[in-house]
């Protein structure tokens, strides 16, 4: 079968998935090509967004040859944007129709831009299409800015996108019901979480009475992933400054968003900010339990301050913050729904998020993530102190506060 796959979002930008994906069909015999539009951020991608090629890139990623596009968004100009990227993707398929001839069917991952072109695209073609939904409402939100909602030209264009689908695979059942709001459920759809490797998904974790679920798979974006001494499923994301710019702050905001009940973060550099900052306050505007817990004394009075002051507008926000007195806490661990859990080098900072190499394990495993947060609880109960306004006031003097609001101003580059 002639595969051709069109991912809304591809390296550097997510969309590690696809490719997998697309390596696996051609393994079992398939004759798969990718063709991708990567999105530009004038906020996001400012070195890129001029740098970048400006002609189709055609190459070969690990066995898979991939037709690849840069698009320049313009800021708030979402109608445009979308429209934009349809018909750069549309007029890349046509060049690909030109040297491949017709493929039997397209596979769309996300309705948004890239679900869209395929209809347009499986009419021209007389063929049919699917659509792999990996987005959440709260993506959405991410994508298009809070409010989203207003944008009913989009909501529609969207809902008849879904019914004209061959069939939507959905990665959760969660996902379907997420989206039932603002799309409906009046079209064909097989919730599938995760056509490569069902195993990584971990189906088994929607017996749990208050799971992620397969929502677990809302993850886009592995590098590798396994099975750990006990058999639990382990993702590893890793971040290379280049391939891979964004991925650490993806998963993490993708766990958030994807919280049921219950966050818990330790952390030893939280001067939080962009992505992972706005999934966390999203988590607290839905009523999801934050606990955070930093340590007391790092090893500069600058990041104190810095930290201090973010750790004050999570608290006024209703987030439990915690404030570990034995000692550098340098512990970069991150609990959800008691289900699953992360360990790694990354910190919540622009240094760590933005510049440099790191790799975390995520571990879909609610036993390693109960042991964890056991530990979590001794410490909270032995060595924590929690931080209210008095406590801020003792901790941070006037002096201190005016210090911190000046080193906020300079955190993307500490």
């Amino acid at each position: 079968m002639h595969i051709l796959e069109l991912p809304s979002f591809f390296p550097p930008h997510g969309g590690q998935f696809c490719l997998e994906q697309a390596k696996a069909l051609k393994a079992m015999g398939h004759e798969v090509r990718i063709v991708s539009v990567v999105e530009l951020s004038l906020t996001k991608d400012r070195q890129f967004y001029l740098t970048a090629p400006w002609q189709e890139e055609r190459m070969e990623m690990e066995g898979v040859e991939v037709f690849r596009l840069y698009m320049r968004a313009v800021p708030k100009a979402v109608r445009r944007n979308i429209g934009r990227w349809t018909e750069l993707c549309k007029k890349a398929v046509e060049r690909y129709v030109r040297l491949y001839g017709k493929p039997d069917v397209l596979h769309a991952h996300c309705c948004k831009n890239a679900g869209m072109a395929a209809w347009d695209i499986s009419r021209r073609l007389d063929i049919p299409f699917f659509i792999t939904e990996h987005l959440s409402s709260g993506l959405f939100e991410r994508d298009f800015g809070k409010g989203w909602q207003r944008h009913v030209w989009l909501k529609e264009e969207m809902r008849r996108t879904y019914e004209a689908a061959t069939c939507v695979i959905p990665v959760s059942s969660e996902l379907v019901d997420d989206l039932a709001p603002f799309f409906g459920k009046a079209y064909r759809y097989q919730v599938i979480s995760n056509i490569v490797d069902t195993d990584f998904f971990c189906p088994s974790l929607t017996s749990d009475p208050s799971p992620v679920g397969e929502g677990s798979g809302l993850l886009v974006s592995p590098l590798s992933h396994g099975r750990g001494a006990g058999g639990e499923a382990v993702f590893f994301a890793s971040r290379w400054p280049r391939e891979t710019p964004r991925i650490m702050r993806q998963t993490y905001s993708a766990c958030i968003d994807n919280a049921d009940h219950l966050v818990q973060i330790v952390n030893p550099y939280a001067m939080l900010f962009g992505e992972v900052r706005a999934a966390i306050r999203r988590a607290l505007e839905r009523g999801v339990r934050v606990q955070f817990m930093v340590s007391t004394k790092s090893d500069g009075k600058a990041n104190d301050d810095v930290i201090g002051l973010e750790m004050r507008k999570l608290m006024k926000r209703g987030a439990e913050v915690y404030y570990y007195n034995n000692g550098f806490h340098h512990s970069k661990v991150m609990m959800v729904d008691s289900l699953f859990c992360t360990v790694g080098t990354t910190n919540l900072d622009a240094r760590s998020l933005s510049f440099d190499y790191e790799v975390n394990a995520f571990i879909f495993s609610p036993a390693k993530t109960h042991e964890l947060q056991r530990i979590f609880q001794d410490d909270i109960d032995r060595h924590c102190t929690l931080l209210t306004p008095e406590v801020f006031k003792e901790r941070f003097p006037l002096r201190r506060r005016m210090r911190s609001r000046f080193f906020t101003i300079a955190k993307r580059f500490m």
